[in-house]
């Protein structure tokens, strides 16, 4: 009853965000954030010394007006990463939500050299806290092409020159006569059958 008197996330009368404190105050550039400030919108500091520190934080990052803004443009392009994970935990992500995943981990170490700068206790902690995952990173970055397909099963997600079985067989995909006549060269030259050859039917697929 307090709560919905106090229109801390929507208004009374017409049970609209606009107007209610959650609309004054969320001015968050990511979806985490904006789930984050309606979290503490609902579950207020109550400890003086955590208020106090929350306080400086917020004065230090007011006063500071230039790195606010650099980081606010950081933070504008980074993905939904709560729910990137989720996927890829689940195995549901597809070549794209890694894609996203990947550029939002670029602007991390940026965010985290800002932070570095700053003074108050609370946004050192979130600094030293900020792990930016570069090894995954560079993986994705040395793995997937920058424009994958939407599905998985599409193929064409992995960049040439990352995995040299899957260079072969994207090679045998692409120039398919040329690599059946090569295998098939070296299969008889393995077996000493002269007339041995490469067919296909629909019931077996490709076989010697």
């Amino acid at each position: 009853s307090t709560r919905r008197n106090l229109e801390l996330l929507e208004t009374l009368r017409e049970k609209q965000r606009r107007g209610s404190l959650l609309w004054v105050l969320d001015k968050t550039k990511t979806a985490m954030g904006a789930r984050l400030m309606r979290t503490l919108i609902e579950q207020p500091l109550v400890q003086r010394d955590a208020i106090l520190e929350r306080q400086n934080a917020v004065e230090e990052l007011n006063m500071s007006y230039i790195t606010r803004e650099e980081i606010r443009e950081y933070l504008n392009s980074i993905y939904d990463l709560e729910r990137l994970m989720g996927r890829i935990s689940y195995k549901s992500a597809n070549p794209r939500d890694l894609i996203s995943f990947r550029n939002s981990l670029e602007m991390l170490p940026h965010i985290k050299r800002l932070l570095k700068e700053m003074n108050a206790s609370l946004l050192k902690q979130f600094e030293e806290d900020l792990d930016p995952l570069e090894d995954l990173y560079t993986l994705i970055e040395s793995a997937i092409v920058d424009d994958p397909p939407i599905v998985v099963k599409e193929g064409g997600m992995i960049k040439e020159g990352y995995h040299e079985e899957a260079d072969r067989l994207r090679h045998g995909k692409t120039e398919g006569k040329t690599w059946l006549g090569e295998l098939e060269a070296e299969e008889r030259d393995k077996t000493g059958i002269k007339n041995l050859k490469i067919k296909f039917n629909k019931v077996f697929g490709y076989y010697f």
